[in-house]
């Protein structure tokens, strides 16, 4: 049996491949319709879990909040070398913290002229709420790096423990 054009026509889809959607017709647009729902199903899938992840990742570094933190180095230069403090503050409302403050001497290039352990009058441990003074003595650095290379002094918490 050969169509109009001479080509042989094919077989005549029985009802079930009609009704399952298997019917080999070149015109049936269904198993492509289907494809396409599936794509945007999975396209708006994707989409809402990736917000739902980014914003559970906005609010966890919104409130997640470093327990010890420093405040602005302060700095007092002398002959012997510069003594520079910063205060540090536990803002843990229930552990105690042992904090190891280092601080540095850094130029206009971003390296480090010198580095130093801070230590604190009060000891290492930081009760819940309270502060801390930690003090850092350089003097290692010439008068010519200081004058002529010095750009900042920076302090960091290198170590945190409850205590």
């Amino acid at each position: 049996m050969t169509s109009g054009l001479g080509a042989p026509a094919s077989a005549p889809a029985s009802a079930s491949e009609r009704a399952s959607g298997r019917a080999d017709d070149p015109g049936d647009d269904r198993t492509a319709g289907r494809a396409s729902r599936r794509m945007t199903v999975a396209f708006y899938t994707a989409v809402t879990v990736g917000l739902v992840v980014s914003f559970g990742l906005w609010v966890h570094a919104v409130v997640d909040q470093p327990p010890v933190k420093l405040a602005e180095p302060r700095v007092q230069q002398d002959d012997s070398g510069a003594r520079v403090q910063t205060l540090a503050h536990n803002q843990s409302a229930t552990i105690t913290y042992c904090v190891e403050v280092e601080m540095q001497a850094i130029d206009r290039d971003g390296r480090t002229l010198e580095k130093v352990v801070a230590t604190s009058s009060s000891g290492d441990a930081i009760r819940p709420g309270q502060k801390a003074n930690f003090v850092g003595v350089f003097t290692q650095m010439t008068a010519t790096e200081i004058n002529e290379e010095l750009d900042e002094y920076v302090a960091y918490v290198t170590r945190r423990t409850e205590c």
